[in-house]
């Protein structure tokens, strides 16, 4: 009898002096099976290379003929395509992980020669590329040197005329690489003794290298590590003559009588052919989105060891309550790991017993197997997939724990469910954990912002439990840590929270974090930072930058003439994009998926979004904004727009439409005024106030008397926007009080601003600030104030009581000493001993 503890292939035992097929099921061994298993090796893995699940087993670029894995008539055995194919984003080229499990072909075909000899799809590869593949092998310790279990990789220049083999595998006690076999040139490599036990399995990893010139470099591993990088490969074949002009490299299995071979893939990286033990069950393949982990032991463990084990794991022994749960358990989990145990029970029977699930009852003598059962987790009891042998087992006390098991002719997916004690016949060697679904929701949610910009935040994507090789990217290129060149500030680059503090115009839209999940797949996550202007108005402290407000029609409809009427009602107007950063702030305020609708018109660029500003009016000329200027030309209207306007249709309006399905980016499309009655209509539009005052952006002149007194008043529109005021003279910020020239201010802190008595330093320009509560000020209207000219002034009648006297000098002098500006009689600008003298000439001439 030959021991099989792994793999799941077509081998035979001896019963009786009849051979009988036996399916054994497959993974690593124990000692591989204690690593963390699932890839990341960050020099192999970090390919950018997005999983999309496929049962379709394409490879490559390779034409449909070469698809599938095809059996060679007249052998018994083949594999199972599982393949999984991936979308490189750099080209849009399918790749994908071909293989799958070897299982049997049909009837029993007895043959003692290449009895599991297959040949594989064909693999597509090019000169100067690279591809990875792996196996799983096992042969017992009796195997003679002629014996072998090998992977074949074959091959052939154009006309298929010539053959070159590559094999890699065992040799009688020795793994090898051996090419050329019949052929002269034959090359001979060493791999090194079988690394495993007597029939344990072995897990082979390699990887060809081919140059322009058609030679390849092989370089194998045997076990080796799942997480890390790779050590040094145990043995390297250079110059494999690949030929000019190769075609594709197929695969060919053979082996020998009680050789076992399975798992055979081939793939982009490393982390797309190494086995997996942890697979989710998503919702979008009908499942419950949760992850199911084997866990296998060295040496036996009870069930109550495996139920607290997996609590402690943050999981539970697994509950199978239905057909596909429990096909999709069995397929995907326990058909690749070790965990089984080969046992003749004292009937006669061959079976092997695998992994703990969660079904327990209390003891029970009843001769009903049925009765009793709940799961661990507490989910109702209803699916079962007893072992015909439950019911003459059933009568034992204490058999109230459930394992599964495998009968002689059945694959991993048919597992039946065995009943035994706690100890499980001391033989039971692992457990299947099922861990709760991740939290509903984005993997990456919108982080939304409302007010106003600077802000802080972060991005927090949710990713499966294990997940290494953590990056974020933004516009293809990886972010990292510390100040940016748009002063922003980043940290948390490689986790999987992002914090940008400062974050400003540069810093909305799209984001995406990569990482390779705990079964050694790439995924790739997206989320956005996006603006809420619908509840509140939103502003910048960019120079320039309007107020905006997203407004959202209670009835889900609103017409553009509404749209703009209701903007004007407000003091502002549809918004304009005539600027990269207008069209940067409104794609973030309007890439919420609520503000769309579907477009009901047959020639629809995409869903109908927010109207803006945008317009044409007649048949001939352009489109304008609303302050007037032109639509430009390199706009970033949607495919086939903007739509030839015909006389009879002259007016049309301009609204949004996402890039693509989630885009945060946005593009713009038309709607003549004469489908808006008959088509699907916005439910939003964007409002803009070009400056948070009434008064136009513009110089406005006011002219004040010398000597008189002057208001300047602004009015402020109804954007909404909570904040403070500040006015701006001449000599910078002003306060209420007294200036040097003499000019008293008041109102410095609101809508209207006063000066009196004016002087002819008051001139200037003047204009309102509006303040928000983060600080950001918004500049008003410009006020240019011109002062009239101050008429001649008698000084020597200083104190102005109509005569020449004492009374006049005192009052000087008083002036004087204080440096008041009304000393100031020579109006040179200041006070000093030229006023003395004009003072006193004129009060010696008796007047002026």
């Amino acid at each position: 009898m030959v021991r099989h503890t792994g793999l799941r292939s077509c081998v035979r035992v001896v019963v009786g002096g009849v051979w009988l097929p036996l399916v054994v099921a497959g993974g690593l061994s124990a000692s591989a099976s204690a690593q963390s298993v699932g890839v990341s090796v960050d020099q192999f893995t970090q390919t950018g290379i997005l999983l999309r699940q496929s049962t379709s087993g394409r490879v490559f670029n390779m034409p449909p003929t070469y698809n599938g894995w095809q059996l060679v008539s007249g052998w018994d055995a083949q594999v199972q395509a599982d393949g999984m194919t991936y979308q490189d984003p750099a080209s849009a080229e399918q790749l994908a992980t071909a293989g799958g499990r070897v299982v049997p072909s049909g009837p029993w075909q007895p043959s003692f020669y290449e009895q599991n000899h297959w040949t594989g799809s064909g693999h597509a590869i090019q000169n100067g590329s690279t591809f990875w593949g792996s196996f799983l092998l096992s042969m017992p310790a009796w195997a003679g040197p002629w014996e072998r279990v090998a992977v074949g990789l074959k091959v052939s220049d154009t006309d298929w005329s010539n053959v070159e083999y590559l094999w890699i595998g065992q040799f009688g006690s020795m793994m090898k690489m051996v090419s050329s076999e019949y052929l002269v040139d034959r090359q001979e490599v060493p791999i090194g003794p079988l690394p495993s036990a007597d029939g344990e399995p072995t897990l082979v990893l390699f990887r060809v290298e081919s140059t322009p010139s058609g030679l390849g470099t092989v370089s194998v591993w045997l076990n080796p590590p799942l997480s890390g990088p790779l050590p040094a490969p145990a043995a390297v074949l250079n110059n494999w003559n690949m030929r000019s002009g190769v075609q594709a490299t197929a695969m060919r299995l053979n082996g020998y009588e009680g050789l076992s071979l399975d798992e055979v893939r081939l793939g982009p990286t490393a982390a797309t052919v190494l086995p997996r033990r942890t697979f989710t069950w998503s919702s979008s393949d009908g499942g419950n989105g949760h992850r199911y982990e084997l866990v296998a032991s060295p040496t036996p463990l009870t069930w109550t060891q495996a139920r607290d084990a997996a609590a402690s794991m943050g999981g539970w022994l697994a509950d199978l309550t239905s057909q596909a749960e429990h096909a999709f358990v069995t397929e995907n989990l326990i058909g690749r790991e070790a965990g089984w145990d080969f046992h003749v029970n004292e009937w006669g029977w061959y079976r092997l017993h695998g992994p703990w699930i969660g079904a327990h009852r209390q003891q029970s003598e009843s001769l009903d197997h049925t009765g009793g059962w709940s799961w661990v987790s507490g989910e109702p009891w209803s699916f079962t997939s007893w072992d015909p042998l439950a019911a003459s087992t059933d009568y034992r006390p204490s058999y109230d724990r459930v394992c599964l098991s495998l009968g002689w002719n059945q694959p991993s997916a048919a597992s039946d469910w065995t009943i035994t004690s706690d100890s499980g016949f001391d033989r039971i060697r692992g457990y299947v954990v099922e861990y709760p679904a991740l939290p509903v929701g984005p993997a990456v949610p919108d982080v939304v912002i409302t007010g106003e910009l600077p802000y802080t935040v972060t991005l927090m994507a949710t990713l499966p439990p294990g997940s290494t090789g953590l990056q974020w990217w933004r516009g293809g290129v990886p972010l990292t840590d510390g100040n940016q060149a748009n002063s922003q500030t980043i940290s948390g680059s490689a986790t999987n929270e992002l914090t940008i503090q400062g974050l400003n115009l540069d810093g909305l839209g799209e984001y995406e974090i990569r990482a390779i999940d705990d079964a050694g797949m790439p995924l790739s996550h997206r989320g956005r930072i996006r603006i809420d202007a619908t509840q509140q108005s939103f502003v910048t402290c960019l120079h320039g930058m309007p107020i905006y407000r997203v407004f959202t029609a209670p009835s889900g409809a609103v017409t553009s003439e509404q749209a703009r009427q209701h903007a004007a009602s407000l003091g502002g107007r549809l918004a304009t994009s005539d600027w990269i950063q207008h069209q940067q702030v409104i794609d973030a305020m309007t890439c919420d998926e609520a503000l769309h609708t579907i477009d009901s018109r047959p020639f629809a660029a995409g869903p109908v979004g927010p109207w803006i500003g945008g317009v044409k009016t007649d048949g001939t000329s352009g489109w304008r904004w609303p302050n007037g200027a032109w639509v430009a030309g390199t706009s970033p209207w949607a495919p086939g727009m903007p739509r030839s306007l015909w006389e009879w249709d002259p007016a049309a309006s301009m609204h949004l439409t996402p890039a693509a399905p989630g885009s945060s980016s946005m593009l713009w499309a038309d709607m003549f005024a004469s489908e808006e009655a008959s088509s699907t209509l916005p439910n939003s539009y964007v409002v803009e106030w070009a400056s948070p005052f009434e008064e136009p952006a513009e110089v406005i002149p006011v002219e004040g008397d010398c000597g008189g007194a002057l208001a300047l008043e602004v009015t402020l529109a109804a954007h909404g926007v909570v904040g403070s005021y500040l006015w701006f003279g001449p000599a910078g910020y002003l306060q209420d009080g007294t200036t040097p020239n003499g000019t008293v201010v008041s109102g410095s802190s609101t809508l209207r601003l006063e000066l009196s008595p004016l002087a002819p330093g008051d001139a200037g320009y003047y204009f309102p600030i509006f303040v928000t509560q983060s600080g950001c000020g918004l500049q008003g209207a410009y006020f240019q104030v011109t002062v009239g000219e101050c008429g001649t002034a008698c000084p020597a009648d200083f104190n102005q009581d109509g005569g020449i006297d004492g009374g006049d000098i005192d009052a000087f002098f008083g002036a004087w000493e204080a440096g008041d500006g009304a000393a100031d009689v020579n109006q040179d600008g200041g006070v000093d001993f030229g006023d003395v003298d004009t003072f006193f000439v004129a009060w010696e001439n008796g007047g002026c």
